[in-house]
């Protein structure tokens, strides 16, 4: 048993019993959780992130896909592989100038990244009524860097 999930540097949330979502919410989340526990069986995936996800009142399957997909893309580590020179337009006022910037070159560590909804369990914050999920995002390494 989990006492609190920390997302970030925010404080702990608290498993709570009753979320304010509909059935309709809880059903889309249990029905991802079943489907993501599939990936645990496959072991070339690799944990490379935990995260807890903040859910609407009403949230149908696409909305939630979209939300993790944009979390697991902001958690994705990436991998300075090298440097190249770019040239940008810059304005200052009426007057245009290109500016030349030396610029990171980046591949992610991981690829094929997966979500995995961790639990059914909701967490929340005392204060406010919003409901969280603990997430983990799984990853094959990247070939590439090796």
């Amino acid at each position: 048993m989990v006492s609190g999930l920390t997302a970030c540097e925010k404080p702990v949330l608290k498993k709570t019993n009753n979320p304010l979502l509909t059935s309709t919410t809880k059903e889309v989340v249990d029905s991802f959780a079943k489907e993501s526990k599939k990936i645990l069986s496959n072991s070339e995936y690799r944990c490379f992130a935990k995260d807890t996800i903040p859910l609407n009142f009403y949230m149908n399957p696409e909305m939630l896909e979209r939300r993790l997909n944009t979390r697991m893309s902001i958690a994705m580590p990436q991998v300075k592989v090298g440097e190249k020179y770019e040239e940008r337009l810059r304005v200052c006022g009426k007057v245009l100038s290109r500016k030349i910037e030396k610029v990171d070159i980046k591949e992610p560590k991981y690829i094929e990244p997966k979500v995995v909804i961790d639990n059914s369990n909701y967490y929340s914050y005392r204060w406010f009524n919003s409901a969280h999920i603990p997430v983990k995002y799984y990853g094959k390494p990247n070939p590439k860097l090796k």
